[in-house]
């Protein structure tokens, strides 16, 4: 079995990471949608509908909106009344025995 430190490095590629909606195919499309055929964002966003939000395909197009909004939360502290530690304890133990699952499969 392997350590927690030798788990952190285990990478994860495209959707192997759950916490990723769109590929990085995904990702071109939209920000080509946007900019060479000139589709507004609520209309790249109907097309990925089901894959992400509104507010997501304006963080790819506009990466400074992403920052601001992090650096804005990041000064109000608003993660601190969300914080729990079972939970996150919990989070971080199925994360790493999800890598760990993936890096035995992939090492059969």
């Amino acid at each position: 079995m392997t350590t927690y430190k030798q788990a952190q490095k285990i990478p994860l590629k495209g959707l192997e990471d759950r916490r990723r909606k769109v590929t990085d195919e995904q990702v071109q499309d939209i920000k080509n949608l946007y900019n060479q055929k000139k589709l507004p964002i609520r209309e790249i966003a109907r097309l990925y509908k089901k894959t992400c939000s509104r507010r997501l395909i304006q963080f790819i197009i506009f990466p400074s909106r992403l920052k601001q909004m992090q650096d804005k939360h990041r000064e109000e502290q608003h993660w601190k009344s969300f914080y729990n530690r079972k939970k996150l304890t919990e989070a971080v133990r199925n994360l790493r025995n999800y890598k760990y699952k993936l890096n035995n499969k992939k090492n059969k």
